[in-house]
């Protein structure tokens, strides 16, 4: 049985700001095999969320739903900021 695992990662300019973000790659890396580590790395080209797109959302944004409805286990890192989650990420969860 393989186990699916999604990881929504962020642009490398952000993740050289933030040690937090080394230990998504880390995570593929040492996986099981019997594990698939998928890093999603276009969080940057999500468009802001609008909900009057919800049901003909972009192309990258269904992407993004697509693969983390079809993942066994989602991992989201995000750096502290502003006493919570960067606004990517919390865009990308809306």
């Amino acid at each position: 049985m393989t186990l699916d695992i999604f990881i929504a990662d962020i642009d490398a300019d952000i993740q050289a700001c933030f040690p937090v973000f080394s230990g998504l790659g880390t995570v593929k890396r040492l996986a099981p095999a019997s594990t698939e580590v998928y890093l999603f790395t276009e969080l940057g080209d999500l468009p802001l969320y609008n909900p009057g797109l919800e049901n003909s959302p972009p192309a990258i944004a269904a992407q993004l739903h697509n693969e983390v409805a079809s993942a066994d286990a989602l991992l989201v890192a995000s750096p502290k900021y502003a006493h919570g989650a960067t606004g990517t990420i919390k865009n990308a969860l809306d």
